[in-house]
């Protein structure tokens, strides 16, 4: 039990050191916060296939109000073209975001392992520009 609770602190030690190089970049709270929109979006938006049926079921077999069936129904099928419109769009947002927090870790990785003194040329066109 004990080896299982040091590998569950060591992964959640390296999540957060993790989230917080994310959290340090330009857009890392943007990408941080839609992403988490997104989860939660993406967890309430199948509640709809499951409510959405019983309220139909009572609706036709209670009143019979067609006013009230038909937004039921309609609402039904919205919701999976409101979830891919919203996916979509948040996705490719994502995606720039993501991009750009990785090519900066990547740019500070290689300026921690590549010292400039042993590899002037790859450093040549910062050098040159801090000029």
């Amino acid at each position: 039990m004990k080896a299982e609770n040091k590998k569950f602190k060591s992964t959640l030690s390296t999540a957060k050191y993790a989230l917080s190089l994310v959290w340090q970049e330009k857009y890392g709270k943007t990408y941080i916060a839609l992403k988490m929109l997104i989860a939660v979006f993406n967890a309430v938006t199948p509640m709809a296939g499951i409510v959405l049926p019983g309220l139909i079921i009572n609706e036709l077999s209670g009143n019979r109000d067609f006013e009230v069936l038909g937004f039921y129904v309609a609402v039904l099928l919205a919701v999976p073209l409101l979830d891919s419109a919203v996916n979509l769009a948040a996705n490719k947002v994502l995606k720039k975001y993501f991009l750009d927090i990785n090519t900066a870790l990547d740019k500070r990785f290689n300026d921690f392992c590549v010292p400039s003194d042993r590899f002037p040329s790859m450093y040549a066109e910062s050098a040159a520009a801090d000029l």
